[in-house]
């Protein structure tokens, strides 16, 4: 069954997303005490769904005092240069990505009141290398008959309308709006 034909419970309540039937309250691995996936021969009052039925149970305080506390962090130092970064011969754009997190539980009263809370941040940045052609002055006249760098002719310019060639690879019907911005690039 696809993910959005389970029923997914957090400490006994429907964990269900009413339109898409996915998880709303995502708990961090951290704070999982138990879970438990039934996939067949489930009892009726798991009957929700034709997939998994998939309990969660959140970890409590107890009477000491317990905590985590985790970070991962990736970066740019050992990532390879990417494919674009190459051809325009620039170095490894940037990138640097944290998730990272806490827990803690405890008594408030002996024997009878406990809390536990969490947190769970995730941070990322990353840079990205973009190849972009601006046209010619020429280009942006409609004439396409320059050789590109590598002294190669333009390829045929077809008109989208007719699928018919532009004599001399020159645009002739440019509309008067784009002939403005590409007059103003």
């Amino acid at each position: 069954m696809p993910s959005d034909a389970n029923n997914w419970q957090l400490d006994g309540v429907s964990n269900n997303e009413a339109f898409f039937s996915v998880l709303v309250v995502n708990p961090s691995v951290d704070t999982i005490q138990e879970f438990k996936a039934t996939t067949s021969d489930y009892s009726a009052e798991f009957g929700r769904a034709g997939g998994a039925n998939v309990q969660i149970s959140i970890k409590s305080g107890t009477n000491q005092v317990h905590g985590v506390a985790f970070e991962f962090l990736r970066n740019s130092a050992v990532d390879a240069n990417d494919y674009f970064s190459k051809q325009n011969n620039s170095s490894i754009p940037a990138f640097k990505q944290n998730q990272f997190g806490a827990n803690l539980g405890g008594p408030i009263i002996k024997n009878k009141t406990f809390f536990f809370a969490d947190y769970e941040g995730f941070r990322s940045s990353k840079g990205q290398t973009e190849t972009m052609t601006v046209p010619t002055a020429l280009q942006r006249e409609g004439i396409f008959t320059e050789t590109d760098s590598s002294g190669n002719s333009q390829n045929t310019i077809y008109n989208p309308l007719t699928g018919i060639a532009y004599p001399n690879n020159t645009v002739t019907n440019i509309d008067s709006v784009s002939a403005n911005i590409l007059r103003n690039l």
